[in-house]
């Protein structure tokens, strides 16, 4: 019997060998789907460092019927200034230009402005603000809408010179937009709106990226999404005044503050991060240690 016994152990042994090689195999091959499910589906890394969740089937299909009916340009032609119709006077201005920069904020309040936004295709030639402020230097530069890092294409509602050139993104990011009208008129619009709709009321210039902060004069509940990074921002005051802003670290509370401060009527987040600069006559006021050159800037003058 003992010698019986002795002859089994070889058999024995190898079936086991067989059992710990194939949990081996099975669990490597767990992992390797389990990195390939990550990769397909991990969020999108955009400008400004932020991630963007894949949209929901409610999203793309809100995309879908909010951009149909409208007809997209490829090139959208020179880039034309528009100038905003503010009422009132401008206090302690030098040239309808303030300074009111303070704090952890970079603050310039332009009174009828004349703005022009750069991009005028869906994937722009991506510019440094070095080189814009020699074409234009007696304005104030700042970059705006958010873009695909890898592709360079713009995100979100994209017009320029009233033409369409990026409708509203199949993504849960950007839902809004800061816009001018044709008659110096701005606004802020949101993907609730369709594109036929928002072109047929004379829109020449938009620019989107981030979350709304104040809209038709109401300052809006803080969703989370601006956290500590640098951002920049567009909006206006209530005499429609152009409101350009960097923050260097943001507070929703100091937001609530600069509402009341700057009688805000609409204020927009734009890209942040890296993509945050603005140039003023020529000088570089602000830019983060990466000189990165953008796709899309708003030039006011």
């Amino acid at each position: 019997m003992h010698s019986n016994h002795k002859k089994m152990r070889p058999k024995t042994y190898r079936k086991r060998k067989k059992i710990r090689i194939g949990l081996f195999l099975g669990a490597l091959l767990f992992i390797l789907l389990a990195i390939g499910v990550f990769i397909l589906f991990r969020p999108q890394k955009l400008a400004g460092n932020v991630p963007v969740k894949v949209g929901t089937d409610a999203t793309i299909a809100l995309q879908k019927v909010n951009n149909s009916g409208v007809a997209f340009t490829d090139d959208a032609g020179a880039p034309e200034f528009v100038t905003l119709k503010s009422s009132g006077t401008q206090s302690n201005h030098v040239d309808d230009l303030s300074d009111l920069t303070g704090g952890n904020f970079i603050i310039y309040r332009i009174h009828n402005a004349k703005v022009l936004k750069t991009a005028t295709k869906p994937i722009p030639q991506q510019e440094y603000l070095s080189d814009l402020a020699v074409r234009y230097p007696s304005a104030i530069i700042m970059n705006t809408s958010g873009f695909n890092l890898t592709s360079g294409k713009l995100r979100g509602l994209q017009i320029n010179n009233g033409q369409l050139i990026s409708g509203w993104d199949a993504r849960d990011f950007p839902t809004s937009a800061f816009v001018v009208y044709k008659d110096g008129k701005t606004g802020v619009i949101e993907n609730t709106q369709p594109a036929a709709e928002i072109m047929k009321s004379q829109v020449v210039q938009s620019h989107s990226w981030g979350a709304v902060l104040v809209k038709n004069g109401k300052l809006q509940p803080d969703d989370g999404s601006i956290n500590w990074e640098y951002h920049s921002f567009i909006g206006t005051d209530k005499n429609n005044n152009l409101i350009l802003m960097i923050s260097k670290y943001y507070s929703y509370a100091t937001v609530e503050e600069l509402y009341q401060s700057l009688n805000l009527e609409s204020l927009v987040t734009m890209d942040g991060g890296n993509s945050s600069q603005i140039w003023v006559s020529g000088t570089n006021v602000f830019q983060d240690s990466a000189d990165r050159a953008l796709p899309d800037c708003i030039v006011a003058e």
